[in-house]
């Protein structure tokens, strides 16, 4: 029990920042259809800043390592995060769109989302190179799929070389190897994210 508390004592998260741009519609729109939107919000999201909100805001110590663009929306999320208690000397501004989620929600709670993954996808193994002290004061890493696969391959890497515990959330859906999986302790995924990863019916 002790040893679980240390654990959780600092977090890194490693991942996806988003803006999610969310329309309320009577129903979803078919091909070529214009449909009014009833309410419009604006949120935060991105799997990897849920993660670092939520941790901070249970108490604990979180930084995050990951990219905003270098617009009103990057400014906005790192503001959002900071008044949550994230460290977000992480998070670096690339030129160029935030990732954003267009979310459609009809009355009878169906959606569609199209992701523009932004800067997300500009996330490369120098930065965690960059960051890498960052893995040295934490004692546990979050990480999820939504920036480029070769770099959790190598986030996995280093938390494995430094002997970090490592929670994935193992979206969106896809395969994992043996090798990569065998550096994380624990995973998280919902029943599609399981079924891709045992190739099993769930």
């Amino acid at each position: 029990m002790n040893e679980e508390v240390v654990i959780l004592g600092k977090i890194l998260v490693v991942g996806s920042l988003n803006v999610d741009l969310v329309s309320y519609v009577p129903h979803l729109p078919k091909v070529g259809e214009t449909v009014s939107s009833m309410k419009f919000q604006t949120n935060y999201g991105g799997k990897g800043a849920n993660q670092a909100f939520a941790a901070a805001k249970l108490g604990k110590e979180v930084s995050m390592i990951g990219k905003v663009g270098s617009d009103e929306y990057g400014t906005s999320m790192i503001n959002h995060l900071k008044q949550a208690n994230v460290d977000p000397i992480g998070i670096q501004i690339e030129n160029g769109p935030t990732g954003m989620a267009f979310i459609n929600v009809s009355k009878g709670g169906e959606n569609n989302i199209i992701l523009v993954p932004g800067a997300n996808h500009e996330v490369q193994r120098s930065d965690i190179d960059k960051y890498r002290y960052l893995f040295d004061h934490a004692n546990l890493v979050l990480i999820q799929l939504e920036i480029p696969f070769s770099v959790v391959e190598y986030v996995l890497e280093v938390a494995a070389e430094l002997n970090k515990k490592v929670i994935l959330n193992p979206a969106p859906a896809q395969e994992l190897t043996k090798k990569m999986l065998e550096k994380v302790h624990t995973i998280i995924p919902n029943e599609t994210e399981l079924q891709v990863l045992t190739g099993m019916p769930v």
